[in-house]
């Protein structure tokens, strides 16, 4: 959109989303009009994804709800009448006086999370103030702490690559993500390393759009990821397919890893995975021979 009265505001996406992506938006008075992705920013490249790409519709949509609704009549009706923000909170305040003269404040779980991701609502007042009332504590990544802990584990950091470096590799596996639909800044750094020879494994038991657009995909049955990675681990040390010299200066248990993988050859877990022996054992070897390369989830 153009014109006279239309400006452009620059802004960054509030998600919790590592892509941070860069906001062009088209404002006219006080009602911003276009929402786009910033097509000079390295990463945005323009795009934006599906949760965002139609921000605008869903601020300016009729049925938002801009004020507190307090529920009438039994659950499941939809029906609610509105109320003001003292009586919502003193309504809340009340509950929460009952529970906790009847139950203790530890019966109060305050189920929370980033929400629209603003510090203030996210990690700072809520804390404060279901902690001095001494409400049973929430752990609240659902997602990230868990990737988080293995890479600390495994790496000594939580923190992966730069995205930006995967162009570099020869051999991406993408395991169980949709890279197209829900990482679309990812995917053309993906493409770019294919461009350059790499080869994209996907695996995963739906033949989502990346699976078909990878050059291998392995379609594994639901739940049996741990059992896929454990025969490649069974055939990588079988095989001697690993960096010795790195082992013995950066790791421990690696023995009795070696001991536990050994019962998890591709033979024993090919109906639980639902490959067959062979694909797990070429699987395993370009994974361990080919150099760089890279492994999202």
């Amino acid at each position: 959109m153009s014109g006279p009265d239309v400006r452009q505001v620059r802004g960054a996406c509030g998600h919790d989303c590592p892509d941070t992506c860069s906001w062009v938006v088209d404002v006219s008075g006080d009602r911003a009009n276009a929402l786009r992705g910033d097509p000079d920013h390295p990463f945005t490249r323009g795009t934006l994804c599906a949760k965002v790409d139609h921000y605008l519709d869903r601020v300016y949509h009729p049925d938002r709800v801009l004020f507190p609704l307090k529920r009438v009549g039994a659950k499941g009706e939809s029906h609610f009448e509105r109320v003001t923000w003292n009586e919502a909170l003193t309504d809340i305040a009340a509950r929460w006086r009952r529970i906790v003269a009847e139950s203790g404040a530890e019966a109060i779980l305050p189920y929370s999370s980033a929400g629209v991701q603003g510090v203030i609502q996210m990690a700072s007042l809520d804390m404060r103030l279901f902690g001095v009332m001494g409400c049973s504590a929430l752990e609240r990544n659902i997602c990230g702490a868990v990737a988080s802990a293995g890479l600390s584990a495994t790496i000594g950091t939580g923190t992966g690559i730069d995205p930006e470096d995967v162009v570099h590799s020869r051999f991406i596996v993408l395991w169980g993500t949709n890279t197209i639909v829900t990482n679309l800044h990812f995917w053309p750094l993906v493409r770019e390393a294919r461009q350059r020879g790499a080869t994209v494994v996907v695996v995963d038991p739906v033949r989502t759009r990346t699976a078909e657009a990878a050059d291998w995909h392995l379609q594994i049955r639901p739940g049996s990821d741990a059992a896929l990675a454990l025969a490649m681990m069974h055939v990588m040390t079988r095989d001697n397919l690993v960096d010795h010299d790195y082992i013995a200066r950066h790791t421990v248990g690696y023995e009795a890893l070696v001991e536990w993988v050994r019962q998890h050859s591709p033979e024993a877990v090919r109906e639980r995975v639902g490959l067959a022996t062979e694909e797990i054992e070429r699987f395993a070897r370009a994974y361990a021979t080919t150099h760089p390369h890279c492994y999202d989830h």
